[in-house]
């Protein structure tokens, strides 16, 4: 099961969601109501309609784009506003237009989505929104561990025993 942990600007509470019932779970604390619908339709159409499934796919990548408060123009002149908030590295960057591309071609009937492509955009986008909203939980956790361990050694006595190097025992001890 992937879990996806959020750090969206502006929700107030924590909340899991599931998709429960669907072919893949994907639970998000405090998602962004729309990102969560739009990545939830694409999930339910999956197995009728490659071509919905993209075009699902694509406009859960304009909710991520709304998330971050770029609302102007098309999707594509957004994702470049994206790039170069500096918020995705270059790969990254090239994965949205790889997403927008393949939700273009769900959407018009010059050919359809295969198999193929809508496993590889359903992992991107995956890929994506654990880079824009589980990575920074994951740091900021951590931060807050490493705060509450380096706070912990600092209460504990000392040993002012020198060791070989000539540092005491303690001020090398990491957890």
């Amino acid at each position: 099961m992937t879990t996806f942990a959020t750090t969206l600007r502006g929700a107030s509470q924590r909340q899991t969601l599931f998709s429960s019932g669907r072919s893949s779970l994907f639970r998000v604390r405090r998602c962004l109501t729309e990102l969560r619908d739009c990545y939830d339709e694409a999930v339910a159409v999956r197995q009728t309609s490659l071509n919905s499934f993209a075009t699902a796919i694509r406009r859960s990548l304009e909710a991520i784009c709304e998330d971050r408060g770029i609302t102007d123009t098309s999707l594509s002149k957004r994702l470049q506003t994206l790039a170069f908030s500096n918020e995705l590295p270059p790969r990254l960057i090239e994965i949205t237009d790889v997403l927008r591309f393949v939700g273009n071609v769900g959407s018009h009937n010059d050919r359809n989505v295969t198999q193929a492509e809508a496993k590889v955009i359903d992992k991107c986008f995956r890929l994506l929104v654990e880079y824009l909203y589980e990575v920074p939980d994951q740091i900021r956790q951590l931060k807050q561990t490493l705060a509450v361990l380096a706070e912990r050694q600092l209460k504990e006595p000392t040993d002012e025993t020198p060791s070989k190097s000539g540092e005491t025992e303690n001020s090398l001890r990491y957890y």
